[in-house]
């Protein structure tokens, strides 16, 4: 259990994949990781999630620091405005995903970090959308 607002809340462990960095680098982990998360992300039948933790500046315009969980559902579709994982020129990234005309704008968490502009949607390949955002304890 976890203690928020002086109450305490349910946990569930959730797999814990590797950790990325502003540069879009995923370190992903060989041995099984998990960590704990406020029971409130729901496991609809075939719909797995999974955690990233954040390394570095990654999302300081969003307030997401060093140690900062993301809970991503792992999934290939994703909506206009919804910050996606995904794999683009063999890069893993988090950014917030666009559809601006007929290309696609990655847009940064983070003003110092240009967009990505990608011409072709067939070039991003999302991994999951985030659902959940668990800052670290400071």
């Amino acid at each position: 259990m976890l203690v928020f607002a002086g109450r305490r809340i349910r946990t569930r462990e959730m797999p814990l994949i590797g950790e990325i960095t502003a540069n879009g680098t995923v370190k992903s982990f060989r041995a099984s990781k998990t960590a704990k998360v406020p029971d409130v992300f729901r496991r609809d039948k075939g719909i797995g999630h999974y955690l990233l933790r954040v390394r570095g500046d990654l999302m300081a315009g969003d307030g997401i620091g060093e140690g900062t969980l993301l809970v991503y559902e792992g999934r290939k579709d994703a909506r206009d405005g919804q910050m996606v994982v995904a794999l683009v020129d063999g890069q893993n990234i988090v950014k917030w995903l666009y559809h601006d005309g007929n290309r696609i704008r990655l847009q940064p968490l983070n003003d110092d970090h240009p967009p990505i502009y990608v011409e072709h949607e067939q070039q991003v390949d999302v991994q999951g959308v985030v659902v959940g955002i668990v800052h670290a304890p400071t």
